[in-house]
């Protein structure tokens, strides 16, 4: 795997690496029975969206504002790293503070979370640019979407699915300068609401500042 300012990291991939590409879509291309995770502004049942993840049938992971499924924050007690900024309207998952000294993203209040809010479920219905959630606990999301929503779809995949020139982001455990993959991410990754790095182990995507 080649990053951005030309460096190599080799990568191991074994038969437990769990491999998920994601593209952009269109409204259009919801449909009830869907499962999203919808991240925007509002309140926990009446949100604008910002970003819609659509997993199909694969139940959505609610990670929080800017949380990434599946590895997108770091755990608990974590800091950004020195001179990372979040950004604008994005804040730290629970448990990850912001270094002293650095500013924290527009809007941002001090339990980390600002204004962002963020639901999961299964589409109920569609109107429109309104969609309907139904959440795990039976709460019922509506979710207001437009031409500035970053809309994206989620779906599976195999190692061999993968192909010189992805763009692709890996979580895994590094040893004598070899990424063991847990999990590769292809496609279109930041989406406009990006996570936070991931906890110890993971690698950043290209780029982006690592002490490996």
């Amino acid at each position: 795997m080649s990053g951005q300012g030309g460096e190599s990291t080799k990568v191991a991939t074994t038969d437990d690496t769990e491999v998920t590409s994601t593209s952009t879509i269109e409204i259009a291309d919801l449909a009830v029975g869907d499962n999203v995770r919808v991240i925007g502004t509002g309140t926990e049942t009446e949100i604008v969206a910002n970003r819609v993840v659509d997993s199909g049938d694969t139940a959505a992971a609610d990670a929080g504002p800017g949380g990434t499924p599946g590895g997108g924050p770091g755990g608990p007690g974590m800091t950004l790293p020195e001179g990372m900024t979040p950004p604008d309207g994005m804040t730290p998952p629970d448990g990850m503070s912001i270094p002293e000294g650095m500013t924290p993203p527009d809007g941002a209040a001090g339990n980390g979370r600002g204004d962002m809010v963020s639901a999961a479920g299964t589409i109920a219905s569609i109107d429109g640019s309104k969609i309907t959630i139904t959440t795990s606990d039976g709460t019922t999301v509506t979710a207001t979407l437009s031409d500035a929503t970053t809309l994206t779809a989620t779906k599976a995949g195999k190692v061999s699915d993968l192909a010189e020139g992805d763009t692709i982001m890996v979580r895994g455990e590094t040893a004598d300068g070899v990424v063991t993959a847990t999990a590769i991410s292809e496609g279109d990754l930041m989406g406009g609401a990006g996570g936070f790095p991931g906890g110890p182990g993971g690698t950043p995507p290209s780029g982006a500042p690592t002490d490996q």
